[in-house]
C-alpha cells in the first residue's frame, strides 16, 4: 500500500510496481488509512513523511506499537533533507527509506527486498 498526498508519485510507484506483478494499493488521503490497512492487509507499506493531516513517521510509531500490524515492512520515500531526518525514520521502525527523486531500479530493489525478507508474507 503506498500512501502519498501527491498523485504523480502514487502513479509512478505503482506502475513501475505492477509491471514487476506486485499489487499497489494507492491511498491519497491518509485520514483513511487504517480502512484500507484493513480492508487490503498490505505486504508493504510505502508511506511519505508528511502529508496534509498527519506525519508519516508518527503514523510509523503507531504502526510498530499495533501487534496486528507491527510486521508489516514500512518503506519510506521522502525528498527531505533536514539533518537527522533518516534517524527518525528509522527510530520510528521503518525498515529502510528512498530518496526522492528515485531511480525506478533502487526503488523495485528495495521493496521486493523488504517483501521477501518479511515473516507475514503470504507470496
Amino acid at each position: 500500500m503506498i500512501v502519498d498526498d501527491d498523485w504523480s508519485t502514487l502513479e509512478i510507484i505503482k506502475h513501475i510496481l505492477t509491471q514487476w506483478g506486485i499489487k499497489a494499493v494507492t491511498l491519497n488521503d491518509e485520514r483513511d488509512f487504517w480502512k484500507t490497512l484493513e480492508d487490503t492487509v498490505p505486504d508493504l507499506l510505502i508511506l511519505d513523511i508528511e502529508m496534509p493531516h498527519f506525519n508519516g513517521i508518527d503514523l510509523c510509531k503507531v504502526i510498530r506499537n499495533d501487534p496486528h500490524w507491527n510486521r508489516i515492512p514500512v518503506v519510506f520515500i521522502t525528498a527531505h533533507k533536514y539533518p537527522n531526518i533518516h534517524n527518525q525514520i528509522f527510530a520510528a521502525g521503518a525498515d529502510d527509506y528512498i530518496s526522492k527523486p528515485f531511480k525506478y531500479s533502487e526503488l523495485i530493489t528495495r521493496v521486493i527486498n523488504r517483501i521477501k525478507r518479511s515473516p507475514s508474507i503470504r507470496l
